[in-house]
């Protein structure tokens, strides 16, 4: 999810070869409700959500949330794949 506009959004996503839906919102009154709005982010970064992820079950409820504080630290997808799945790890318990 994002400030920026469908349009930009779109560009993003074709020039990263990125083939699932990005969220526009402009306003930023989703970034608000969830609590992730950066207030500290001045200039550029204005208006900025704090970089992280959700972990939505198939019901729609948020199960697990990671955030990092700083637009430029930020976790990768995969390093929230081993904090949610550690028995994926290799070496990790696949029996669970």
């Amino acid at each position: 999810m994002s400030y920026d506009s469908e349009e930009i959004l779109k560009y993003f996503a074709q020039r990263h070869k990125i083939e699932y839906p990005l969220l526009a919102d402009t306003d930023s009154k989703t970034i608000r409700a969830y609590g992730v709005w950066n207030e500290e982010a001045k200039g550029m970064q204005k208006g900025f959500a704090r970089p992280g992820y959700f972990f939505i079950d198939p019901n729609g409820v948020i199960r697990e949330k990671f955030f990092q504080a700083k637009y430029r630290e930020r976790l990768t997808g995969n390093s929230v794949i081993s904090k949610l799945f550690p028995e994926l790890e290799p070496g990790g318990d696949r029996n669970c």
